[in-house]
């Protein structure tokens, strides 16, 4: 963990101190008597932190001038300055806490936190001391296993892996630490199963299913390390500590940019995105030029469909920072949504050339380029983005209709495929294919069979409830020269209609007169050929 990380418990506080520190330079401090108490009272040149930082360091201080006994207004300060990666000064603070008020476990507990990476033993003793006034608290237990741990001390460092997980039964890191202890001992097959009880509690912990893998690998098991070293590629960096009393103090006391993500991240994972966009306001009134928390604006209102806030918000972030590449994507994506083409293709535009391998810009340019009738350069778009991503949901199909819509129906054909195998699950994109083969203006093309056999498939998979994909077998069916299976599964498709909901009806029917046209033909004993 970075030295100027803010604590193990959040990944935010991690990244939140490392910006900080590298953004203010850190604090300069010195020390001035007060006139009042005959205390030296710290002050900090705040003029490189962000307003709203400086602003709750100032009240912090303020309090802290205002009650130099005070143990709280010194924890507080301390609190303040960790949370945004000042450790060296949250350091000084709480140890005038703890000076204050000795029995108090919060102190020596914060100390531990903040000297753990740059003097071990030193985090050691004051874990020890927190735990000796507060041995109930499992997340403090676990820490001082760690430090223990850390001095090869592993007898001890069990003891309180132990007493955490007795404490929590849900604790994942307890758990982890007694498999680690056990690695070290060389008892692999505990190990493995107490890792393996770490991972189930947590399933997205990283450091547990690497720890998990060396069990596996010194057990001869290499496929499971093999899984396990998969899984924490994908995992989350830091342990899932749930420890009450430092994380509600980190969130309350947050201000930050980043700390504001954090907190409008979590809303939003709990289904609160009135909250998240409450932290983006604040944001914004903190500091009117934060381009991204402009951004971030923008996209609340897009997904909570006030689309005219969303595009306001957008340009006001490009107007901020013209660079913000993201900003502009989703203005140009809104744009051509809201039927401003060419306002919204020249924003893609920009995007995509600012961002040359970003999948998702040169996707929606192409989009843009299609909805403007430019198939040909929209041809070359999505070939980029094949080429980069080939499991891009969307990509193929839209390359296929592209080239389609130019009349290069073997090239469609042929990307189609390609699309198939790669994705397989997208049945829109089958069914083009399906529909191409079956009813394509290109004589060569043309395969009935074929048609047949994947829109049978198709339709098979859908339970034959989709009109959509049921016109697309009676145009099978009549390319074979099967037109009463034509009739009778063209007027199925007819009928589903009539019986559709409200709202599924108005979306078919535009289809409707087509189908009902190519129903008359099959009658007559003709396949159709054209576009559905």
């Amino acid at each position: 963990m970075s030295k100027k990380s803010a604590g193990k418990q959040s990944r935010a506080a991690a990244i939140v101190g490392a910006a900080l520190l590298i953004a203010a330079g850190g604090l300069v401090w010195y020390f001035y008597p007060a006139q009042d108490s005959g205390l030296d009272i710290l002050r900090a040149d705040l003029s490189q932190a962000e307003p709203s930082v400086a602003l709750r360091i100032r009240a912090a201080s303020a309090a802290v001038k205002s009650e130099p006994g005070s143990s709280k207004a010194w924890g507080r300060l301390g609190i303040v300055f960790e949370t945004h990666g000042f450790l060296v000064e949250a350091v000084a603070c709480y140890e005038q806490a703890q000076t204050l008020d000795p029995a108090d476990p919060d102190w020596p507990y914060f100390l531990g936190i903040c000297r753990r990476t740059g003097d071990n033993e030193a985090a050691m003793r004051d874990f020890q001391r927190a735990a000796e006034l507060k041995p109930d608290y499992a997340p403090l237990q676990v820490n001082l296993g760690e430090a223990l741990a850390r001095l090869d001390r592993f007898d001890e460092a069990e003891a309180c892996y132990r007493r955490a997980a007795e404490l929590d039964e849900t604790c994942a890191p307890a758990r982890a630490g007694l498999g680690r202890v056990a690695l070290a001992r060389g008892d692999f097959e505990s190990a493995a199963e107490q890792l393996g009880q770490a991972v189930r509690m947590a399933p997205e912990y990283q450091q547990a299913h690497r720890l998990l893998a060396q069990a596996y690998r010194r057990l001869g098991d290499s496929a499971a390390a093999a899984r396990e070293t998969e899984l924490a590629e994908r995992g989350e960096p830091n342990a899932p500590l749930r420890d009450s009393v430092r994380n509600a103090l980190w969130l309350e006391e947050g201000v930050s940019f980043k700390w504001r993500t954090l907190r409008a991240a979590h809303h939003i994972k709990n289904g609160q995105p009135e909250k998240a966009m409450a932290e983006w306001q604040q944001a914004v009134r903190d500091d009117p030029k934060l381009a991204k928390a402009h951004l971030e604006i923008g996209v609340l209102n897009a997904a909570a469909g006030r689309i005219p806030d969303a595009i306001a918000a957008y340009q006001e972030a490009i107007r901020i920072d013209t660079d913000l590449t993201a900003a502009r994507n989703n203005l140009g994506v809104l744009l051509v949504q809201t039927g401003r083409i060419d306002q919204g293709l020249e924003q893609l535009r920009l995007a995509a050339e600012a961002m040359p391998d970003g999948i998702e810009a040169q996707f929606n340019y192409g989009l843009a380029l299609q909805r403007a009738n430019q198939p040909q350069p929209a041809v070359g778009v999505f070939r980029k983005v094949v080429e980069a991503d080939p499991h891009r949901p969307g990509a193929y199909d839209q390359l296929g209709i592209a080239l389609t819509n130019l009349g290069r129906f073997a090239e469609a054909i042929a990307e189609f495929k390609k699309g198939i195998k790669a994705l397989p699950d997208e049945l829109a994109m089958a069914n083009r294919l399906a529909w191409l083969l079956a009813a394509c203006p290109q004589k060569d093309c043309r395969n009935g069979k074929q048609a047949v056999a994947l829109a049978q498939r198709l339709c098979a998979v859908d339970g034959f409830k989709s009109p959509i994909l049921l016109d697309t077998l009676a145009a099978a069916h009549a390319r074979v020269g099967d037109f009463d299976a034509a009739v009778r599964t063209a007027g199925q498709a007819i009928d589903l209609i009539g019986r559709a909901g409200v709202d599924a009806r108005a979306r078919l029917a535009n289809r409707l007169p087509g189908l009902q046209a190519r129903l008359e033909l099959y009658k007559s004993g003709r396949p159709y050929q054209g576009p559905p």
